[in-house]
């Protein structure tokens, strides 16, 4: 059982347990994980700059100080990437350089690092956030 006022990385140890119970040490093998994605390519409330992405454990506090208005967890990239599949619907011109990034290059944002990692990601832009992919892309 969680207590609702516990510290967040008291709180991620908590639901891990809960994760590891259901999925067994495995890791967690959700059919289907939807992210969207921040102007400053952030997703699941991994953010740039934290230092969390590459944690071994399924569940992380969330790292930040744009955010901090209250303490959380967040699925760590391990446990994203262990999804059947990772879906982003992202939409608005202030990503649109973002996604040519971590599409048709390494951008180095939580974003790309979680697409990277996942066994099958599918992109679901509209034609704002899709307007600087190139031809091969777009």
């Amino acid at each position: 059982m969680y207590d609702g006022g516990a510290a967040a990385d008291e709180a991620a140890l908590a639901y891990e347990a809960i994760l590891h119970a259901y999925f067994g040490p495995n890791g967690p093998t959700f059919d289907l994980v939807l992210l969207g994605m921040g102007s400053d390519g952030h997703t699941a409330s991994l953010f740039p700059g934290a230092g969390n992405l590459d944690s071994p454990r399924w569940v992380i506090p969330a790292e930040t100080d744009v955010w901090a208005v209250h303490d959380r967890i967040t699925l760590a990239p391990k446990a994203i990437s262990l999804a059947r599949e990772v879906v982003f619907e992202i939409e608005g011109a202030d990503k649109a350089g973002i996604i040519r990034e971590i599409i048709e290059g390494d951008g180095d944002y939580p974003s790309g690092y979680v697409a990277r990692h996942a066994q099958n990601v599918t992109w679901l832009l509209d034609k704002t956030a899709a307007s600087q992919l190139s031809a091969n892309y777009a």
